[in-house]
């Protein structure tokens, strides 16, 4: 096959500050656009791309201006939320 140019658009989600992205073995310049990051390249057969979307452990603090929510902390690691609730843990 003849190798094609093209620029493959990957989404990268807003909860992973640094992405690792490894094409043939090397790290690639992060040419990130609204979301996106673009690596556009003369494509052949055999090309392996890795990407990883660490996953650290965050908190997510409530808005302090909703009455409801101030001083509320929710767990945050990647896509996934994690809350606990006073009425279903008790004191």
């Amino acid at each position: 096959p003849q190798p094609v140019r093209h620029t493959l658009a990957l989404r990268l989600p807003d909860w992973c500050a640094q992405p690792q992205i490894i094409l043939n073995g090397e790290e690639v310049g992060q040419d990130i656009r609204k979301g996106y990051l673009h690596i556009t390249r003369e494509w052949q057969e055999g090309d392996t791309l890795n990407l990883t979307l660490p996953m650290p452990v965050r908190r997510v603090y409530g808005n302090p201006l909703v009455r409801h929510v101030a001083g509320k902390v929710a767990i945050q690691r990647g896509p996934l939320v994690y809350c606990l609730e006073q009425a279903d843990n008790g004191e």
